[in-house]
């Protein structure tokens, strides 16, 4: 994927022209170190993503509606029982 002669990263950035040259990125320790921690990044967003949103999903309804009957605006909503309330969770 990330091979400097045949690697599908630098096939698709040299297509598009978005480099003139093939980028070697296990070369360097700067750019080996970028690579592993964007990979990284790349394979924790969906999960994190997805472990947020199953979070928010577990909330009840209930909470939301006894917010809206006491008066709390959406800013209270999603401070107090967005947030705080799925840190239990």
């Amino acid at each position: 994927m990330l091979n400097d002669i045949n690697g599908i990263v630098n096939f698709v950035l040299l297509s598009l022209g978005l480099v003139s040259s093939q980028i070697l990125f296990m070369r360097g320790s700067v750019s080996a170190i970028s690579t592993v921690i964007m990979m990284d990044v790349w394979q924790a967003t969906p999960y994190t993503a997805i472990l947020l949103l199953a979070g928010l999903q577990a909330i009840p309804t209930e909470l939301y509606d006894a917010c809206r009957g006491d008066g709390g605006n959406k800013f209270f909503k999603l401070d107090f029982w967005q947030w705080r309330k799925s840190k239990a969770l």
